[in-house]
């Protein structure tokens, strides 16, 4: 929500924000199609919305937040608000539809060997198995953007951001001392896996990995989170997944000792037909509405 991470990922658009009346600030990026104002998460964003500081005020803020956001005349509105802002919940009395989500942290970075001990048998099989990778920590943007298509195009994917938008993703974290590559290479030298995180002085995200699918039983994506908590040790307090609704993909991380915690989207449809319109274009994954 720092005014420099918006204007990374919402590079050819513009963000915008309101002052509610209790003091705090509510960025959010709004967009406009076919006639038709709306508020969507930016990409590579798993968090939004707004923070609230002080939980006694959370009736008081959902009021706010509810009068701020029906005054933009929307056609729609989501977005995802931190973990642990139960302040959402009370938005549901003004109309708003609120869901839970899930990401997985682990909350103390201090001492590896008993973060270690915490992995499943498996991951920690995984890990021996991959012992002889190399990590790259000069690894180029370029590559990371050309192996991530690969990567997908292997599965028969596409990648859902543009060379564009990574490129200034990229630079707005490196001028922060926000973000950091991280590769896996055997021993010729090609990429096994690779990711981007980011962080602050609270928390590392494990924003997008990548595997190639050829190297799919090589250990790689357990060498590749160890490795970024290795990071994290050094720069944050605690390491978040960045969640995921998928099983398998949360089954893979709580077998990293992590646990689980709640956060909320929260979503309003002013215009029926943009819900309409909206859920027709990510099922054929056009990202019109994006």
């Amino acid at each position: 929500m720092q005014d420099w991470w918006l204007d990374a990922v919402c590079v050819g658009k513009k963000w915008e924000a309101v002052i509610l009346p209790t003091g705090e600030m509510m960025p959010f990026l709004l967009r406009k199609r076919l006639g038709m104002r709306y508020v969507l998460m930016p990409q590579e964003t798993p968090i939004g919305g707004y923070y609230l500081q002080d939980a006694e005020r959370g009736a008081e803020t959902a009021a706010a937040i509810a009068k701020a956001v029906d005054g933009l005349r929307l056609a729609y509105y989501f977005q995802k608000f931190p973990v642990g802002q139960e302040v959402a919940l009370e938005l549901q009395k003004y109309g708003f539809r609120v869901t839970e989500q899930w990401t997985y942290r682990i909350e103390d970075l201090r001492d590896e060997e008993a973060m270690v001990r915490r992995f499943s048998e498996n991951k920690r099989r995984q890990l021996k198995k991959a012992e002889d990778l190399r990590v790259d920590y000069v690894l180029s943007k370029e590559e990371f953007y050309a192996f991530h298509t690969l990567c997908l195009e292997k599965q028969g994917k596409r990648i859902s951001y543009s060379r564009d938008f990574w490129r200034s993703l990229y630079a707005a974290c490196a001028g922060h001392e926000a973000g950091q590559l991280i590769g896996l290479r055997d021993e010729t030298g090609a990429l096994t896996a690779a990711v981007f995180v980011v962080y602050d002085a609270e928390v590392c995200y494990y924003l997008i990995p990548c595997f190639d699918p050829d190297y799919g039983k090589s250990g790689a994506g357990a060498r590749l989170v160890m490795e970024a908590l290795r990071f994290a040790q050094k720069k944050s307090k605690m390491f978040d997944f960045e969640g995921s609704m998928v099983p398998s993909i949360a089954n893979h991380y709580r077998q990293f000792g992590s646990v689980a915690r709640r956060y909320y989207a929260v979503e309003k449809v002013y215009n029926p037909l943009f819900k309409l319109l909206l859920g027709i274009n990510r099922i054929r994954s056009r990202r019109f509405f994006r």
